[in-house]
């Protein structure tokens, strides 16, 4: 039973609340609260009674600006910021917590100060546990102590544990406070009012009344272990349901929105029959300008959505759900009878060229390309390194030329009625060419055949994939490693690299000053560029990331941060350890660029029919380059 209480019970946010008692911890002028959160009082659950081991929490994602919330609501009811969390020599865990001044978060702390909100929560992950005390007859619990993981603070309406708060010492742990202790059983809230001693000699005669005991611990276990064997006798159910009508992708499906087996049943049996009638109908498409054009487009178009469902599916064609009904529908639309024909036959089809069939090698290569559109696309969202390269298209294969104006020169005074004086605005330029990148690969007659194009679909998404890892990889090769008028990026003399310098405070304060007092090529006016950018390897993101989105200064005791939000952070597998780096916004200075051929910023397939294997071959091709541009809009630190 303990390892169905660990699985049920480790990472699930958990909440405990407290008593705001003490106004003195209230500083109205800075708008601080100093609070105790959480004791070792111990407290009831379904699974045991938890006593929380204070000296086991983890306080760090508090002391890494943790959010103060309104009724642990983490959507509007965001109030405030936690300043530090820290556990005292009583065991009680204390907070210094700070309010916005949002008028929803003023109106909160105002009923603190008015002693109208009392209440403290704190939410957390109970990360491990131990059992102290084994209950020793029935009905009893078992006492656990626990270690957590606190994920934030909240002021709330109802409290559990009375014993802290704001300001709370615990001094005298046996003073007794009047209020209401919450007990949950089976989802049932029970109230159980707790009254104040009036002296040590009152007495009181409760009345006994045997009630029956339950067992809660061997109810939840023959409860959840009668649900886990529903579950498997229902999904094994329905996947032998759609492997029998030929439908098994469709499993995934029903398992998903839990439907139930007489739907399923229901559902196969209409999709069985039309797709039989698929297999040889005709699909109508109204007449227009050009019918065999649109007739083709919408081929193309559930094609490819066949081949990848990110692409758009047709509407004419919906009906039509694999690649060897869309062959039949063209075949026979050019005369061929297809109501006996099996896939060797439409495959045979296929790679004969046959003239039935004349139409498809056509639609399955525009249908193939935008289906690889459709997966090199999708891979941009996470391609890291697009902020800071500039995108342009160029005509052919010609080297590029790119003008980088050095600076304009300044204004002066005209005097009225005299003319404008002339300046000339110099330029450098860095030039580089277009290439191809592809990649060539062969389906066999037996994959067709077995697959259903599965194989020829899936190299499709992987292609798309590829291209795109291909783009990363060059462009974070550029950005390490690349020139600008013959001359590395980084380097002292141009004020680009700094020596042993850590990822901190005093780090991003070096690079900034360095870029911000860049000049210009022909003169010694500062540029004033501002660092947009913090670059990083993964070794280095999660201090990047503390020091982007803290509010404090690690490892410096009340230090503000002044960075806190000032550079969007970038990481990259591909950046090697050892370095970080800063860098402008596109918007102040060229940094880089990446150049696709004009009409061709996807990868493009071609395929053919080949003859003497029996094979779809097809060929992948990716026309593109990068370049560095200009090296003043970036810094680099070696660590030490």
């Amino acid at each position: 039973m303990k390892n169905e209480i660990r699985s049920k019970v480790l990472g699930e946010k958990q909440f405990r609340n407290l008593t705001v008692e003490n106004s003195e911890a209230i500083d109205i002028e800075n708008r601080t609260v100093e609070l105790a959160f959480a004791s070792e009082e111990p407290y009831d659950r379904w699974w045991g009674t938890e006593i929380i081991d204070t000296q086991k929490m983890d306080l760090a994602r508090l002391n890494q600006g943790g959010a103060l919330l309104w009724n642990h609501d983490n959507r509007d009811g965001h109030i405030g910021v936690v300043e530090s969390a820290w556990v005292d020599d009583d065991l009680v865990a204390r907070a210094k917590v700070r309010f916005s001044k949002k008028k929803f978060a003023d109106d909160i702390f105002n009923d603190i100060v008015d002693g109208i909100v009392k209440h403290v929560s704190f939410g957390y992950e109970i990360t491990d546990f131990d059992l102290i005390k084994e209950s020793e007859k029935k009905g009893e619990l078992n006492v656990y102590k626990v270690a957590t993981n606190s994920t934030e603070i909240s002021m709330v309406h109802t409290p559990a544990d009375l014993r802290v708060g704001v300001g709370r010492s615990l001094e005298h742990p046996d003073d007794v406070v009047t209020g209401s202790a919450v007990v949950e059983l089976n989802d049932n809230v029970k109230t159980l009012e707790v009254s104040e001693m009036e002296n040590e000699n009152t007495t009181v005669e409760n009345e006994v009344v045997e009630t029956p005991t339950i067992d809660k611990e061997a109810l939840e276990k023959a409860a959840f272990e009668k649900g886990q064997e529903a579950r498997a006798s229902y999904e094994k159910e329905v996947r032998e349901m759609c492997k029998l009508a030929g439908f098994e992708n469709e499993a995934d499906g029903f398992l998903k929105e839990n439907i139930n087996v007489k739907h399923v049943r229901e559902t196969l049996v209409e999709l069985k029959a039309n797709a039989d009638k698929e297999e040889v109908s005709t699909v109508r498409i109204e007449a227009g300008d050009d019918l065999k054009v649109t007739r083709d487009q919408e081929r193309v178009k559930q094609l490819a959505h066949l081949i990848n469902p990110a692409c758009e599916a047709s509407e004419a064609y919906r009906s039509i759900r694999g690649p060897q009904a869309l062959i039949k529908n063209i075949m026979k639309e050019h005369g061929a009878d297809v109501s006996e024909m099996g896939t060797d036959q439409v495959i045979d089809s296929l790679l004969s060229r046959d003239h039935s069939t004349s139409d498809f090698p056509i639609i399955l290569k525009d249908a193939a390309n935008k289906s690889l559109l459709a997966s090199f696309d999708a891979q941009l969202a996470v391609q890291t390194f697009r902020p800071l390269f500039r995108e342009r298209q160029v005509a052919d294969y010609k080297e590029i030329n790119v003008a980088r104006l050095v600076e304009s020169p300044d204004l002066v005074l005209k005097p009225e009625g005299a003319e404008y004086q002339s300046g000339t605005v110099s330029e450098t330029g860095e030039t580089y060419k277009v290439k191809d990148y592809g990649r060539m690969i062969s389906f066999t007659d037996r994959a067709l055949r077995n697959d259903d194009l599965g194989a020829f679909s899936r190299g499709l998404l992987q292609f798309g994939s590829a291209a795109a890892r291909k783009e990363s990889d060059l462009a974070w090769d550029e950005f390490q490693n690349g020139l600008v008028e013959a001359a590395t990026l980084y380097s002292v003399g141009r004020n680009t690299l700094h020596g042993t310098t850590a990822l901190d405070i005093g780090g991003l304060s070096t690079l900034r000053e360095a870029l911000m007092t860049q000049t210009g090529l022909d003169s010694s006016a500062p540029l004033n560029l501002m660092g947009s950018y913090l670059i990083v390897p993964p070794s280095l993101l999660t201090e990047a990331q503390q020091l982007m989105n803290g509010q404090y200064v690690p490892t410096t005791a009340g230090g503000v941060n002044v960075f806190q939000g000032a550079m969007q952070v970038i990481s990259d597998a591909r950046l090697p350890d050892g370095a970080w780096y800063m860098a402008a916004d596109l918007g102040q200075i060229d940094l880089f660029e990446i150049a696709y051929l004009s009409g061709r910023r996807a990868p493009q397939l071609d395929q053919r029919i080949n003859f003497t294997t029996d094979s779809l071959d097809a060929k992948v091709k990716h026309s593109f380059a990068v370049k560095a541009i200009d090296y003043r809009g970036l810094q680099k630190a070696t660590l030490a």
